[in-house]
């Protein structure tokens, strides 16, 4: 499918309980075997819809009538370095993986970190989740090193944190 087809556009809190279809299918796809299966089957589109929408930091892709997947960013909730934007969330609906869509939401978080004033870019992924992890290597993202575990479903699990520099044109990467 043509990445092109995808429209993207900031989200609005009439999104929510698309953004939560979106957030419960990838999780409880991608998530298989990495995090606890009782939690993912618990989880429900209304336990993962975003109990508030910023259109500030959200932009949602869609496909026609249909969400395809959303990206959150913005200011670092913690920060190693100068000047780094965080990609908080990057979640694409598994019928849409493969397609382009998330590489023009990764790509939109890009261009609205750098004119928010930031050179660049980290963010946090399961140790164990190779694709996504292949993904933002593919992007031009490296892995820092950096780990720190975290509570998901009642188990301790680790995340890596990745890191790139951003400009004008996306990355610093050619591969951007």
């Amino acid at each position: 499918m043509n990445k092109s087809k995808y429209i993207l556009r900031p989200a609005g809190e009439g999104d929510r309980e698309a953004m939560g279809k979106v957030y419960c299918a990838s999780w409880k796809k991608g998530y298989r075997g990495i995090l606890p299966a009782a939690y993912l089957e618990s989880l429900t589109i209304e336990i993962c819809a975003p109990k508030r929408v910023n259109g500030k930091n959200n932009v949602v892709a869609f496909l026609g009538d249909e969400m395809a997947g959303l990206v959150n960013f913005g200011p670092p909730r913690e920060s190693l370095a100068a000047g780094e934007g965080e990609i908080r969330a990057i979640y694409v609906h598994p019928a849409h993986w493969g397609k382009g869509a998330a590489e023009i939401l990764f790509r939109s978080a890009l261009k609205n970190l750098y004119m928010a004033g930031y050179n660049s870019v980290y963010l946090w992924v399961l140790k164990e989740n190779g694709r996504a992890r292949r993904f933002y290597e593919k992007m031009g993202l490296q892995a820092s090193g950096v780990l720190r575990t975290v509570q998901i479903g009642g188990e301790d699990t680790e995340e890596i944190r990745y890191i790139g520099r951003i400009s004008e044109n996306g990355s610093e990467n050619k591969r951007i």
